[in-house]
């Protein structure tokens, strides 16, 4: 009985040894590994906040879109595209006035905003007064960012009516 009372207390060391060495430290490796995998798991939950943000904010663009489509005709892209020109020829047309002639230059990048490039359009019309204030009423209500630079005009001696105009016009695009 005193071998077994002996025992008792050697096994009792020994099952501590084996504790300390062998499982205790698993045991802090496994709660190392608990709180990487917390984490990670915050991490993910972070990012998938972050992307289901970006899907409302791409959804809240698309009700926009019209008026994105509005400030990207005021400001384009190319500053001399053919639709300028069949505007201006449309625009002369319908307030019946007749397009003489059409000169672009461009007059490079906007002192304000280096992004800004800027480019001018020199239009003759010809015709009556109040056609040619259809016309720049026409052209100020215009989507696109136009300025008016310059305005000449002439008056035909033999045709009272003929009025010729001769503008600048400043258009910008990005």
């Amino acid at each position: 009985m005193e071998k077994r009372l002996f025992a008792v207390p050697i096994l009792i060391f020994l099952a501590l040894l084996v504790f300390v060495y062998f499982v205790f430290p698993e045991y802090k490796k496994f709660l190392v590994t608990e709180k990487q995998v917390q984490y990670l798991q915050t991490d993910i939950k972070d990012k998938n906040d972050y992307y289901a943000a970006l899907r409302i904010l791409k959804n809240n663009l698309v009700d926009y879109r019209v008026v994105l489509d509005k400030i990207n005709s005021a400001i384009p892209q190319e500053p001399f595209s053919p639709d300028l020109l069949t505007y201006f020829q449309k625009t002369a047309s319908d307030s019946g006035l007749l397009l003489g002639g059409v000169a672009v230059s461009n007059e490079g990048a906007s002192g304000e905003n280096p992004n800004i490039k800027i480019a001018s359009v020199s239009l003759v019309v010809m015709g009556p007064l109040n056609s040619f204030e259809n016309f720049l009423k026409t052209v100020e209500k215009s989507a696109r960012v136009f300025d008016v630079k310059q305005l000449s005009f002439t008056v035909e001696p033999t045709q009272m009516n003929m009025t010729t105009f001769t503008l600048i016009i400043k258009t910008y695009s990005y």
